[in-house]
């Protein structure tokens, strides 16, 4: 469940960065918080203008997934994603704020049926930017850093 509201909050990540806001190129870290604040996990993405293009498409293209609605505002992003296949259903609503070239603060709400099972969570993240230079870490495939 942890890698794909990363993946989701990848997601949104790239709509945000694919407008062309003020965000910088290169090594992101992203903190994605428990419900009562204290950090969950840490990722790593290389961001590109080019990565961000490809992460759509795959969302897109991932059976029974689309991108539903998605707004753009000078400092940040709305985006809500819809999946609906034979083994579950999900509902994501996205929002990015860009704080600063180097700063974004998200929140995401999933709302999933899993064989009849319904859950609902809220994941807030925060991201800043780490350098230009993205070493091991490949644009579109984020790594985990600590689980």
């Amino acid at each position: 469940m942890r890698i794909l509201i990363g993946i989701l909050l990848v997601c949104a990540a790239a709509c945000t960065f694919g407008q062309n806001l003020p965000i910088k190129e290169g090594l992101w870290e992203t903190v994605v918080n428990k419900d009562d604040g204290t950090p969950d996990f840490r990722t790593h993405d290389c961001l590109t203008q080019r990565s961000f293009a490809e992460i759509m498409t795959k969302v897109n293209s991932h059976p029974g997934c689309k991108l539903t609605n998605q707004n753009f505002s000078s400092r940040g992003i709305t985006v809500d994603m819809s999946c609906n296949t034979s083994k579950y259903q999900l509902n994501s609503h996205g929002v990015i704020d860009v704080l600063d070239s180097e700063h974004v603060r998200g929140t995401q709400t999933l709302k999933m049926v899993v064989q009849g099972h319904s859950n609902e969570s809220i994941t807030k993240s925060t991201g800043h930017f780490l350098s230009a230079s993205c070493g091991n870490v490949k644009p579109g495939n984020p790594e985990i850093i600590d689980k």
